[in-house]
């Protein structure tokens, strides 16, 4: 039940990083009009940021607790993702500032989480089962990450608006607000 549960959080968890990493967070970046360079820069900032403070929370994790540490930083996550949906619809002159903040406030909530998230698991799979879980794990939210970008990309044919952007971006939010259910 433990191990199902980490799977299916992770397969909501993964709409975020799917649509940071393949492109759905940049087309979305551009269509606001920010400027190339910034888009790269932003989308970098997350995994700069989450390698810099990832073994400061791991510290955290160990002298708090794993989730005592990690709950608090899968709600960050969606806050900080939430705020690229939000971004939309802020004014032209400080839509920069919301993604900014948006970059900031989920890059540490997802060094948060992830700091503790192996040493979660550890007890959870037993040794006789680690490869087949990691394996179906990794399979699993791969297979929920490109169904996923095959929606967007099929809405998005349809209509690539603002608001179309912001809701797909709503979407990824709401999977990291699922995923903290299935990791408490």
């Amino acid at each position: 039940s433990a191990m199902r549960s980490a799977i299916v959080g992770q397969c909501f968890g993964t709409l975020s990083q799917q649509a940071l990493t393949r492109g759905l967070t940049l087309v979305y970046l551009t269509k606001l009009g920010i400027s190339s360079t910034r888009v790269l820069v932003y989308l970098s900032l997350p995994f700069l940021l989450i390698s810099i403070i990832r073994v400061p929370c791991a510290v955290m994790a160990d002298r708090l607790g794993i989730k005592k540490l990690g709950v608090p930083g899968l709600v960050f996550a969606a806050m900080g993702f939430a705020a690229f949906a939000l971004a939309g619809s802020a004014p032209q002159a400080s839509q920069e500032s919301v993604v900014l903040m948006g970059c900031i406030v989920y890059a540490l909530g997802e060094a948060m989480t992830s700091a503790g998230w192996f040493a979660l698991l550890s007890p959870i799979v037993p040794p006789a089962l680690r490869g087949r879980f990691f394996g179906r794990l990794r399979m699993s939210w791969q297979t929920m990450g490109a169904l996923f970008l095959a929606m967007c990309a099929a809405v998005l044919a349809r209509d690539a608006s603002i608001l179309t952007y912001q809701i797909l971006m709503g979407m990824a939010a709401l999977g990291l607000v699922i995923r903290i259910g299935f990791y408490m």
